[in-house]
């Protein structure tokens, strides 16, 4: 499963440590240009703990 679709899918675990692993997966893009943080609001409700995770990886990346 690739991180686009662990983030829809709401898959908190898949995604963590992705971004662990590569960070710059970060601010990447599907394959249709469309980014991470919106294929995970795209999940809707199965998905808000991994679109809250990415809102604040991404505020934490601003302010580094």
């Amino acid at each position: 499963m690739d991180i686009f679709t662990a983030a829809m899918l709401g898959n908190l675990a898949i995604v963590q440590a992705m971004i662990e692993a590569q960070p710059e997966a970060l601010t990447a893009t599907g394959a249709h240009g469309i980014p991470l943080l919106h294929h995970a609001k795209m999940g809707g409700e199965q998905a808000q703990p991994v679109f809250d995770y990415l809102q604040t990886k991404m505020t934490e990346e601003a302010t580094a």
